[in-house]
């Protein structure tokens, strides 16, 4: 179902990987580091990096690779983990000790300057390569981190816990923003290109999408087959997950469902990775089978065209995975017709024709599972194509309302455009008034009563024939609001099909709408809000935007203002206003002054932060990234004030100096681990906590904690 690279063989259990064009650096549980030729995938270099602790568990989670090859890795029932530079040779240059318990999940980001560590006591550091400091911590959990995960673009960070609660933690935020709980532990997650949605997979064997902007979470019907212990994004709604067994499943995210299973001669599942076309799985027994993505692709494209199925569905089975690739919507594209003409040979008797044409498409798994169903009720749509064919419109109508699944074949289809056409001459009829006209209309209705799905809809033009007809003089005058005033005192109109074309025309407007406001031309946006006020099922989505464009221009002109308070108060209660060009540019501001601020924070210069700080102070948006330097600051007076202490015997109130800290930050991970590196234990006990976190939210930062 593959094509089969190559296999590197290894001692050990594969926990991360990096890879770049020349190299293949392979971490395992038994802390080697490999390096392997990503040309003649020959080893290079082996290094045991340590060989004093036990091996670890095959699918440990506490070591790490980053992209640019750096190594974390943790020492066994110990809190201690290492960090290691890897430049020509590999440095040491960080021994963390930041956790009370062992660290029990680890993740660099995608610019491999932060590294985001939890452990076993429940703790979350965000740590920066670039200052070798912690930058943020998270509200301790009441269990183990069982996984974290970053966006793509280092956005976002999922942080996942034993006690089956997920978080979302915004880095442009400096804050937690989402969270929820899931039915039982997850193992891995991603997030979608967009960071619209978070893609979990549970310990039980669910697949769980968590929508970020609807803050609900939706649950696979499915379940793997063995414990999920690995996932990768493939395209923009395609995932690959791994498994303790032999089973690999590519899977539809957006629609919940797999495609395809692959069945492996190897078991255990460690980690999955894509880089240049090649698909790099490893496994718990130190094996990694590299993997052509593109097999064939060029041929496969070509047959395509062509519009030989067969030939391409061939090539599927030696690389299932171009039955992904974009070309392959093609097959989508021609299902429904292949389909139609499966069932005609069907009816037909010709039982191998039918078999021929849908086989090709087999290779996803809910069109062999559609065709199975026809199969099985392959009388009934004999039935039906029968009645039409012999132009017995009412049989097949009363056949299709019995059996509801040939409502959604194309025989259906072109039924209901002929009863649309006899509806619509029957209203021309009875619009005419002549008594032949409307008593041929009403015989022509009587006979379609008969038709269960049909019969509330004909009584009624039966009755009121009038409106109908008045509901057709609005639309031609295109006098749409007076249509759906119509609409909402006869509320039988909503069953007639043009009432649904009608809508799309909104829709469509709608959408050139939405255009013209992300061209930021909101005059012309506002213009066609104004003239879709008159489709009256569409003016609260219309309001809400003619609010939106109000907003943007109140905000654009603000932004130019530099009113900064105004500015960002809206976008705090708006959050859809992050994404507004306009205010990306204006934030960028503020971020280049926070970056500014940085570097003196780390001096403890507090002062400075409010001389920098100054227009930001009081703007709750902003607020959780200013405390997160001020704290840096804060951390770096008390680190000074320890240093001065021991060699100037300067007297320092340590309990008030704190309990200035604890009011603003809480007693914090970021104290704790200060208190423990500097001996300041004693002193910690005696602070009081208020449980607060956030002080800093109602209180004043000032120059300097040390009293």
């Amino acid at each position: 179902m593959f094509d089969l690279l190559t296999s590197i063989r290894t001692d050990s259990s594969i926990l991360s990987m990096s890879i770049s064009h020349e190299k293949i650096v392979l971490l395992t549980n038994q802390y080697l580091l490999l390096v392997y030729s990503n040309n003649s995938y020959k080893l290079l270099e082996k290094k045991q990096l340590s060989s004093e602790f036990e091996t670890r568990h095959v699918y440990e989670k506490s070591f790490a690779l980053s992209s640019n090859m750096d190594t974390f890795f943790t020492a066994s029932n110990s809190p201690k983990s290492f960090l290691l530079l890897h430049n020509d040779e590999l440095q040491n240059i960080a021994t963390l000790s930041f956790h009370r318990k062992p660290v029990s999940s680890v993740a660099f980001n995608n610019a491999s300057d932060i590294i985001a560590i939890g452990g076993e006591d429940g703790k979350v550091f965000f740590y920066s390569l670039t200052d070798n400091t912690i930058i943020s911590s998270l509200k301790t959990r009441p269990d183990y981190i069982s996984n974290i995960t970053f966006s793509k673009n280092d956005k976002f960070s999922s942080i996942h816990s034993f006690d089956k609660t997920n978080a979302v933690y915004y880095f442009d935020r400096a804050c937690e923003t989402k969270a929820f709980v899931s039915a039982d532990v997850v193992e891995r997650s991603l997030f979608s290109d967009d960071n619209s949605k978070l893609i979990c997979i549970s310990r039980n064997k669910k697949l769980n999408l968590f929508d970020m902007q609807t803050n609900e979470v939706h649950v696979s019907e499915f379940s793997f087959d063995e414990w999920p212990t690995s996932i990768l994004e493939v395209t923009n709604s395609c995932i690959l997950v791994g498994t303790k067994g032999k089973t690999l499943y590519l899977v539809n995210y957006e629609k919940m469902e797999i495609l395809s299973t692959i069945t492996l001669d190897n078991s255990g599942v460690t980690f999955l990775k894509i880089f240049a076309d090649e698909l790099y799985i490893s496994f718990i027994d130190g094996e990694i089978k590299v993997i052509n993505l593109n097999s064939n692709l060029e041929q496969f494209i070509l047959n395509l065209k062509l519009n030989k199925f067969y030939e391409a569905s061939q090539l599927i089975e030696n690389n299932i995975f171009l039955a992904i690739h974009e070309s392959a919507k093609k097959f989508d594209e021609a299902w429904d017709d292949t389909l139609s003409d499966a069932k005609k040979s069907l009816v037909s008797n010709q039982k191998d024709e039918a078999k021929k044409l849908v086989t090709p498409f087999f290779f996803n798994k809910s069109r062999h599972d559609e065709y199975l169903f026809c199969l099985g009720h392959i009388e009934h749509y004999a039935l039906f194509t029968k009645f039409i064919a012999e132009k017995k419109y009412i049989e097949a109508f009363q056949t299709a309302d019995e059996k509801e699944f040939l409502k959604k074949t194309k025989d259906y289809e072109s039924l209901e455009k002929y009863f649309i056409k006899v509806f619509h001459n029957c209203k021309l009829l009875f619009s005419k008034g002549d008594l032949q006209s409307v008593a041929k209309a009403r015989d022509t209705l009587y006979e379609f009563a008969l038709i269960k799905s049909k019969k509330e809809l004909i009584n009624n033009l039966l009755v009121r024939y009038k409106v109908f007809v008045s509901a057709d003089n609005l639309i031609k005058e295109r006098k749409f609001k007076l249509y759906f005033i119509l609409v909402r005192q006869n509320k039988f109109l909503e069953d007639e099909e043009i009432y649904n074309r009608v809508l799309l025309i909104g829709n469509q407007t709608f959408s050139k709408l939405i255009i013209y406001e992300q061209e930021q031309n909101f005059a012309k946006a506002l213009e066609v809000a104004e003239y879709l006020k008159d489709f009256l099922p569409l003016k609260q989505r219309v309001e809400q935007k003619i609010n939106v464009l109000n907003n943007k221009q109140f905000l654009s002109k603000n932004i130019m203002d530099n009113n900064i308070s105004v500015v960002y108060n809206l976008v705090e209660n708006e959050s859809e206003y992050e994404t507004f060009l306009p205010f990306i540019e204006f934030h960028e501001r503020f971020l280049n002054l926070k970056r500014e601020a940085h570097e003196i924070a780390k001096n403890g210069d507090a002062m400075g932060l409010l001389k920098i700080f100054e227009e930001y102070l009081d703007v709750e948006y902003t607020i959780h990234l200013i405390a997160q330097e001020f704290k840096i600051a804060y951390l770096a007076q008390i680190e000074k004030g320890v240093s001065s202490a021991s060699t100037n015997k300067k007297e320092i109130n340590w309990i008030e100096s704190l309990k200035s800290y604890e009011s603003y930050f809480g007693l914090d991970n970021e104290l704790v681990c200060f208190s423990d590196a500097y001996y300041l234990s004693d002193y910690i006990v005696k602070v009081k906590s208020s449980g607060k976190f956030d002080g800093y939210k109602n209180k004043k930062f000032i120059g300097s904690i040390i009293v």
